[in-house]
């Protein structure tokens, strides 16, 4: 009779008025009506809460949908500021002409409108009070003395949880980024302590949202490490930034020049010279293709990403040089 009545009651055609007429004529007495009534009653609680139980579980769903499109987004932000910054950075290498003689580095024209002796000089000062500071210190060689840049006290963040961890000192040079901890046995002038040292070339840095209590931080992505860093202000991380984009463009600008010297040293074309002019008359997709699979991974095209695969090993396969030579772009797209 229960389940009856529920089907009943759930009814698209169901009419409230024939119901109640229909039990008054078929009832004996006021108890069966009492009993119907309590039966009805019974079914309507246990309907609100099944209805209280679904809003529930709805909305637990919707909490975890949120956090996932938030986490989402913040991933996408960060893969367009990482993807944008790679594009000044080639912007910058294919602004540097290599047929021309006379290319200087920006940093070489900063220090030919001052005296260059005196900047060596301070440079090295710098250093010098940098290494008295920091135990187990990079061995700086006297030859190749690495520009510092910046330095300042910056607290490391959880790249998951958020929460702060420990605060740490930072150095960046045009060679890479010192990581060094605070010395908990002090003795004499040395403040810090040697942690890691990350070379310039093997690491990218990321600008961070200010999200709920982290503000004002970067993150750094030097393969396997994923690391947050959080400043004292917008106006630190700011610095942080720049430095790191001059140094970039500083090494990338110190390769080019030695390659453009060791051309010039070069007596005549040989067989590897060659090569690398057959290596310039690949097409830009298969250039880029690596970085383009990345990104298709980390969007999750995997239909485009395996699209791409499968068009790149057709090129490589079908691609032959000249007297059998190994062409070393392609094999590092292999890789």
């Amino acid at each position: 009779m229960a389940e009856l009545t529920l089907k009943l009651l759930g009814s698209s055609d169901f009419n409230p008025e024939k119901y109640v007429r229909e039990l008054s004529q078929n009832c004996v007495g006021g108890q069966e009506l009492v009993r119907l009534r309590a039966k009805i009653y019974n079914l309507s609680e246990d309907t609100n809460n099944t209805l209280k139980k679904n809003v529930y579980q709805n909305y637990m769903q919707f909490i975890d949908t949120a956090k996932e499109i938030s986490h989402l987004e913040s991933e996408m932000y960060q893969l367009s500021h990482l993807l944008s910054e790679h594009k000044n950075l080639l912007n910058s290498v294919s602004s540097v002409s290599i047929l021309d003689d006379n290319v200087q580095l920006r940093s070489e024209q900063d220090f030919n409108a001052k005296d260059e002796n005196e900047e060596q000089t301070t440079n090295k000062q710098k250093i010098s009070t940098i290494i008295e500071k920091v135990e187990g210190c990079v061995n700086f060689s006297e030859e190749s003395t690495p520009l510092f840049l910046h330095d300042d006290d910056i607290l490391e963040i959880d790249s998951i949880e958020s929460t702060p961890l420990r605060r740490i000192h930072a150095y960046l040079f045009s060679e890479g980024l010192m990581i060094t901890t605070w010395n908990a046995n002090r003795r004499g002038p040395m403040r810090y302590k040697f942690e890691t040292f990350y070379e310039i070339g093997s690491l990218a840095v990321v600008n961070v949202r200010d999200l709920g209590t982290v503000k004002h931080a970067f993150k750094l992505l030097a393969f396997p490490d994923t690391r947050v860093f959080q400043c004292t202000s917008n106006a630190a991380k700011k610095e942080w930034l720049d430095k790191f984009d001059q140094a970039k463009k500083s090494r990338l600008t110190q390769n080019q020049v030695r390659k453009d010297l060791t051309s010039e040293r070069s007596p005549a074309k040989t067989v590897v010279d060659e090569v690398e002019e057959e290596i310039k008359t690949h097409p830009e997709w298969i250039l880029e293709s690596s970085d383009e699979l990345e990104v298709h991974i980390a969007q999750r095209h995997f239909e485009e990403a395996l699209n791409l695969l499968h068009k790149a090993k057709d090129y490589l396969n079908q691609y032959i040089l000249p007297n059998n030579q190994s062409d070393p772009v392609l094999m590092d797209i292999k890789c």
